[in-house]
């Protein structure tokens, strides 16, 4: 066998699942296998794999043993010639295993052959290519002197940002996220250290390989879309605590005692500085929102006190500095403590709660007026008041905000539809309820291999998102689009073999799986008793039709055959057009709800549109389906 894949799953499934279809597209026409270990994802891992891709070999843990670990357990029963370690958030162009197969053919003396790498916006992922950590890279990389000299060759050491990263290199280390590596080395030398629980096994393995006298190569001749980078957990103290930690075992394991004594010194100051920031950072930010409700409201109080003091009750003086010094921040802080409490500062947050979270602090502070001194009780028009714009500013801000900083403001009518997919005609239907599930508008634009460039579109459209389906654009196309186009727009992978549609719009963050099936309409009592309602309609249409002369055709007395039974109960017009997954149940169907859908006919696609028909159902589908097979 020429190569065998090894991926560890831990939690990932929409990320494997397209991971998976671009690495059974890329050993087309090779000798290869496909090993997934599941580190207990509990996320229906293998039987996912099985139905979907039933060639592929699964293990699954009953606990998450770690990533080093479980790679060994795949490497164990590897048969290739060469073993590609592969991150399952990753996605490979078709030409990704023959070009490093032959590569590694090419230089006998490479023990590992890594590839660049970019995030889901494009951008070149620097741990591509990395140098050995030692004590003087570390130090650069901690204090941040490799960032403000990217490209010295004496201070840029650890991601060799003066290496040219569109050529080949003899690197130190390369990145576990794909390692394409010659098994017999790797099995030489025992595979991954199982010490490492997560983060530095790469290092070490390929610090490991130079020890035996092999090396390591980065071959940008391919390009992996990798959508985690190390940029990507920046803020988990989780995070910096176990990679300094890591570091901290290959420097006891590789270092001289005096130099790993300065480095393990350097390595727990840098866990300190690093997880403060990361905590103080994240105190911020869960903050901020406090901050912002705070000061709109204080200053919006301010004049409604002002104006209520100088032209209502036409005071001189206006309202004593009394009412700025405790009134205001009486009535401040329990608002701010009733959103909290009523949810409005949640995740998760709607409207709904901070508008209960106001009125619920209006009650309280309506009561605890009742019980000021009369030195301290001004005007209840002022809370009144208050709490109207209490409630408009939070909706306002909260509204206006995420739009601000996504640069995604509507400004004018004609900017209406900003958000464009790239999809072949016949997946129209399944992406409009694609964005009809994100509630975005779409606007889009049927493209093939052959068409014209991406950037060709983006001058002549405002687009602002591209969706790509597999089944009509390959991988490598995918790969030079998002690597071509960048972080002009956001880019969103559809696959035949996934109900995700995967994507990443920040490279500060993981990449995002909007899952289409997460509630079924179709399992409502309310779109139960629709359909019931539509069968009969349309049978009524039916026999209508098949008096007034629909008896000529032969579709309109196929379904005129089946009224009775529709009308009766025992059968439904439109029903599902496989039984491969779970759906909620429906009567037997005198039609499938393919009708909609030309030339469609894998299964894998099949599913995609009863997961969609479920999820989306109204009877107008129904009557689509059913205009359509009568007009044939």
């Amino acid at each position: 066998m020429q190569v065998s894949v090894v991926i560890i799953n831990y939690k990932v499934l929409h990320f494997l699942e397209q991971c998976l279809d671009s690495v059974m597209q890329a050993t087309q026409g090779v000798d290869a296998e496909i090993i997934v270990v599941d580190n207990a994802s509990n996320d229906g891992c293998k039987v996912a794999i099985t139905h979907k891709f039933p060639g592929v070999i699964c293990i699954e843990n009953d606990v998450n043993i770690g990533f080093g670990r479980a790679n060994n357990q795949g490497i164990a029963i590897a048969k290739g010639k060469y073993i590609l370690i592969l991150n399952p958030d990753t996605l490979i162009p078709e030409n990704a295993i023959v070009a490093c197969f032959d590569f590694m053919k090419s230089n006998p003396d490479a023990a590992c052959v890594g590839v660049k790498m970019i995030d889901g916006q494009g951008e070149f992922l620097p741990e591509s290519k990395r140098s050995l950590p030692t004590p003087w890279v570390s130090f650069c990389k901690i204090v941040g002197l490799s960032t403000l000299f990217p490209h010295s060759k004496w201070l840029a050491q650890y991601h060799l940002g003066y290496l040219d990263n569109n050529k080949t290199h003899q690197v130190d280390v390369l990145s576990g996220a794909f390692m394409f590596a010659d098994a017999t080395v790797l099995k030489s030398i025992e595979g991954f250290d199982e010490a490492y629980f997560m983060y530095g096994e790469d290092v070490d393995l390929s610090y490991r390989f130079t020890l035996v006298g092999k090396k390591n190569y980065y071959f940008p001749e391919v390009t992996v879309l990798h959508y985690k980078g190390e940029s990507t957990k920046r803020d988990s103290v989780l995070y910096v605590k176990m990679f300094y930690e890591a570091m901290s075992i290959f420097a006891d394991k590789h270092f001289s005692k005096g130099s790993s004594s300065l480095y393990y010194s350097t390595i727990q100051a840098a866990i300190k500085i690093r997880s403060s920031l990361a905590v103080l950072r994240r105190i911020f930010a869960t903050l901020v929102p406090f901050f912002i409700d705070a000061l709109l409201i204080f200053v919006g109080l301010y004049f409604i006190v002002d104006y209520w003091g100088s032209h209502i009750k036409y005071l001189q003086t206006g309202y004593p500095a009394l009412v700025y010094q405790f009134n205001l921040p009486f009535y401040i802080s329990t608002w701010l403590i009733c959103i909290y409490l009523s949810g409005g500062y949640d995740k998760n947050h709607n409207s709904l709660k901070l508008i209960r979270g106001v009125l619920l602090g209006a009650a309280f502070i309506a009561i605890g007026y009742a019980f000021l001194d009369n030195s301290l009780r001004f005007s209840r028009a002022i809370i009144v008041l208050g709490t109207l714009f209490a409630i408009v500013q939070g909706l306002v801000w909260r509204w206006l905000f995420p739009k601000v900083v996504s640069n995604q403001v509507i400004v004018s009518e004609a900017e209406t539809f900003r958000w464009t997919a790239f999809v072949p005609d016949s997946m129209m239907p399944y992406c409009h309820a694609i964005y009809n599930k994100i509630k975005q508008h779409a606007y889009y634009i049927p493209i093939n291999e052959g068409n014209e460039s991406t950037n060709t579109f983006l001058d002549a459209f405002q687009i602002n998102e591209i969706v790509y389906h597999s089944s009509v654009i390959s991988y490598q196309k995918i790969i030079e689009n998002i690597a071509l186009v960048g972080n002009q727009v956001q880019h969103k992978i559809i696959t035949p073999s996934s109900v995700f549609l995967i994507g990443s719009n920040s490279k500060y963050s993981n990449g995002d799986a909007y899952l289409l099936q997460k509630k079924y309409a179709l399992a409502s009592v309310y779109h139960q008793r629709n359909k019931r309602i539509g069968d009969v309609i349309i049978g009524l249409l039916v026999v209508i039709f098949f008096i007034f002369g629909g008896f000529l055709k032969s579709t309109i007395r196929h379904l005129f055959a089946n009224v009775w039974q529709v009308v009766a109960g025992k059968k439904t017009w439109i029903g599902y057009s496989t039984s491969a997954i779970e759906l909620p149940k429906l009567k037997k169907s005198v039609l499938k709800n393919s009708c909609n859908y030309n030339n469609i006919t894998k299964s894998s696609e099949l599913e995609l549109f009863d997961m969609l028909y479920a999820c989306d159902y109204s009877i107008f589908i129904d009557i689509e389906c059913i205009q359509k097979y009568s007009c044939k």
